[in-house]
Formats: structure tokens, C-alpha cells, sequence
């Protein structure tokens, strides 16, 4: 059966009081059963995360706002401590295929590192970059953009 992605509540995850990044909230989904729609299978967990909550433009520093998102992300990886978790970092089109590969790759390093920190045990994480292969919407800025999936068994 396929399953498609069902937004569900993560309790604050990107919530008010991050200042700047405040705007650019993120984004949860789970998977669900579906009726027969046309998405592809989903995972498990998805939190996604746009650019402007995590970084600057075309930047792999984690912006210090972020702090509190990363928080409530790490306590809820912290409450399936069994499940594997990938961080995937995109870009969009803009620019040099080879460049957009590796900024995603330093991106989704540089989120699992900031979860690791958090107590999150790096055995548990993969961090791996798509680059512009996965576009999530018609603009670019929703292409730009890190997951975190807490892969279901």
C-alpha cells in the first residue's frame, strides 16, 4: 500500500520567539495510508526545515536562532531513541550543479552535527545531500532546504 505525507502537530517545532527565523517556520509530516493518491512512498517523520530558518543564503553556518528549533527537534528524536534518522540537505537550481551538490552535502552535515551536540547519538544519524535532484515545489525557495526523517523499521 503506498502512503503518502499527512502534516501532523510536533509541539513548537519552529514556533514564535526565534526572532529572525521566526518567519520560515518548519514543517512535519508522518506517513499515513493513503487512497491510492500519486505521491511516492514516504519514510516515516518528516520534519523540513527552509533555509531561512537554518542559514543565511548560500551559507552552511547554522544560524545561532536556530538553537531552540535544533532543541525541539533533538527532544523529539530523543523519544524514538530506536529509529535511524537522515538529515538530507537540498538546493535549488540556481547555480553550478557540482557547488548546489556540495553546499547541500555541508548543510545536512552541519545540521546532524548541530543534533549531535544536542545528545543525539551520531550512530543514529546519516547525513547525506541531493543537491537541486529532489526540487519540493514550483520556486526555488522551497527547494532550499534540510530534512530531518526519523526513518520508520
Amino acid at each position: 500500500m503506498r502512503r503518502a505525507p499527512q502534516v501532523v502537530s510536533v509541539a513548537g517545532i519552529g514556533a514564535a520567539g526565534e526572532g529572525e527565523v521566526a518567519a520560515g517556520a518548519a514543517t512535519a509530516t508522518a506517513t499515513a495510508p493513503a487512497g491510492g493518491g500519486a505521491a511516492p512512498p514516504a519514510e516515516g517523520l518528516v520534519v523540513t526545515l527552509p533555509e531561512p530558518v537554518l542559514f543565511a543564503f548560500d551559507d552552511d553556518v547554522v544560524r545561532p536562532g536556530a538553537a531552540a528549533t535544533l532543541d525541539r527537534i533533538a527532544a523529539v528524536l530523543a523519544g524514538t531513541p530506536d529509529a535511524a534518522v537522515a538529515v538530507r540537505g537540498h538546493t535549488d537550481g540556481t547555480g553550478d550543479d557540482a557547488y548546489n551538490q556540495d553546499l547541500s552535502e555541508r548543510r545536512a552535515a552541519a545540521v546532524a552535527a548541530a543534533l549531535v551536540e544536542r545528545g543525539t547519538p551520531a550512530a543514529r544519524l546519516t547525513a547525506e545531500g541531493f543537491g537541486e535532484q529532489r526540487p519540493a515545489g514550483p520556486d526555488d525557495a522551497a527547494d532550499r532546504r534540510v530534512e530531518v526523517v526519523v526513518l520508520l523499521a
